[in-house]
Formats: structure tokens, sequence, C-alpha cells
């Protein structure tokens, strides 16, 4: 077995981005929703001043590792003043840095001020709830001061609530790119054959009936990257600088690189020479034979994805 993703940043990258969306949904939408449902008042209230803490230091935390851990070079990569020789950002380096500072401001609002001051109403209100000899839930009329806390606390409840979900928004937006350009990449969508893909011959078509088919789904798949793109106030010429510079990158976990079409054996050079030395990295001769045996046990769907290829070495 390999361990070289762990020496790998951004495998804490994608660990860290997993643990804060993953805790921020858990928390907004399944535990808190429970907790208030099947526990009393006060066991609810005790639950949550003990957990909030805990959870907006995680929310505050990991954007600070996912930062550190950047795939694109660190942090200077998203902060270029960090550094003294500062690389040209790209779109993606742009939007990235504005997420995980909106991600990490957000956090740190509800750590800092807006939990502790909540926490902070919520013994004031036990407190008068014991000079009114009645709960701050119970039915009115309630004395002024009780009406007084109670109104601060829904105020200070309904923005933490409202920053957790501007927090929350920048996590999806974070990934909703990232797909994007993978998308790209994997389907050669910044090719420039296809933005007319009209042009091809009809005798070709009926050659490479395979090819046309797929140049027409790829088509449609620049389309639509193109809508998601200016939906993201990505401009296009960007969108297409990104993809292409992540054809460059290696996978995050598996140390393999995007290779491009058949046809351009220059710049598949490089790409070939590193995926042919992490081959079966990951296991041994039994994976090599296991692999062997599929191909000639599944040989009609071994067969269709190699026609699959030759239609893209066409290219």
């Amino acid at each position: 077995m390999s361990f070289s993703s762990f020496k790998n940043p951004a495998t804490y990258h994608l660990l860290s981005y997993g643990t804060l969306l993953g805790s921020t949904l858990f928390q907004s939408f399944v535990s808190g929703i429970v907790a208030f449902r099947v526990l009393p008042r006060p066991q609810f209230s005790t639950l949550q001043k003990h957990t909030f803490p805990v959870y907006f230091t995680l929310q505050t935390l990991t954007p600070v590792v996912m930062l550190l851990t950047y795939p694109r070079g660190g942090a200077p990569s998203l902060l270029p003043f960090l550094s003294s020789s500062p690389m040209p950002q790209t779109a993606t380096d742009n939007l990235s840095s504005w997420l995980h500072t909106t991600m990490f401001l957000t956090a740190l609002l509800n750590w800092v001020y807006i939990g502790p001051k909540t926490t902070e109403v919520m013994g004031l209100r036990k407190h008068q709830e014991t000079r009114d000899g009645k709960k701050s839930y119970d039915a009115g009329p309630h004395s002024k001061e009780m009406q007084a806390l109670n109104k601060q606390f829904g105020i200070l409840h309904g923005v933490s609530s409202l920053v957790n979900m501007v927090g929350l928004g920048a996590m999806i937006w974070e990934v909703q790119y990232r797909q994007l350009v993978s998308r790209a990449v994997t389907q050669r969508l910044h090719s420039p054959s296809l933005d007319d893909p009209t042009k091809t011959d009809v005798a070709n078509k009926l050659a490479h009936p395979l090819k046309t088919w797929e140049t027409q789904e790829r088509s449609i798949a620049r389309h639509k990257a193109r809508i998601e793109a200016k939906m993201l106030d990505i401009p296009w010429t960007q969108f297409i600088r990104d993809v292409e510079r992540a054809t460059l990158e290696v996978h995050v976990l598996t140390q393999t690189r995007y290779e491009a079409p058949c046809g351009d054996r220059t710049k598949n050079q490089e790409a070939s020479t590193t995926n042919e030395g992490v081959l079966y990295k990951l296991g041994g001769l039994k994976d090599m034979e296991e692999d062997k045996e599929w191909k000639k046990k599944d040989a009609a769907v071994y067969n269709m994805l190699k026609a699959f290829q030759g239609a893209r070495c066409r290219d």
C-alpha cells in the first residue's frame, strides 16, 4: 500500500473541506432540528450551549487548513501578498480566495461575537425566569425585561443562522466551480473544435459516426459549461485558461495526469511517463493479473471502451 497521498497537502485540503461542509450540513439541518424536537427545552438549551463553541471553532479552523493546503501552491496562491514573488492568480484562485475568506469570517464572527453574546443573553433570561416565576417560552404576558431579552435572543439567533447560511453558500460555491473545471478537463470542453461542430463534413460523419456522436455530446456539454460559468460570473476566457492549467496538474489522491487527445503525442509524453510510473502503485502483481482477467472476461465492455478510445484518437 502506498502512503504517497498522505504526503500531498491537497489530500488534507479535501479532508478539511469535507469536514467543514459535512459538519455544517449536519449541524444546520439534522442535529439541531432533531434535538429541538426530542429534547425538553432546558436540555436542548444546555446541549446547544456546549455544542456551538466547538462547532464554531471547527468552522473557523478548517478554512485556515484549507488555505494552507490549497492545491495550487498553498496560501500564497490565494493571498499573493504573502509571497515575495507572487504568481498571477487565475479565475479559480481569485474566486477561491474570496470564498475561503467568506467561510473564515462568517465562522469567526459566530465564534468570537454572536455565539458568546447569545450565550450571555440565555444566561440573563435564566435569571429573569427566576425573578418572574415563569419560563421565557411560556405563554404571555411576560415582563418588559423578559420581552426585551426574548427579542434580543431572537435577533442574535437569526443573525447567527443567516451568517451560517452565508458561509454554507460559500462552501457550495467553492466546489461547484471546481467540479465545472474538472468536467471540462475530462470532456476536453476547451477544445476550439467544439465552437462550431456543424462544420463537420457529411463524409466524415458517415465514416466516423461514433466520433460525430461524441462531438455533439461534448458540444452540448460545452454550451452548458458556458452557462454555468456565466452564472458564477467567470469570463469564458478565464475559464478556458483554468481548464488548460488543470490539464497539467495531477490528480489529488491518485497521482496520475490527465492525458491530451491521442493524436497530440507531444502533450501526452509527460503525462504518460507520469502515469506509467504509478501504474498499480496501490496494489501489486495480483492487481495486474485481475486487470488482464477482466479484459478477457468482459471482452465486450473492454472492446466498447477501446472503440471510444479510437474515436477520441481521431481528433
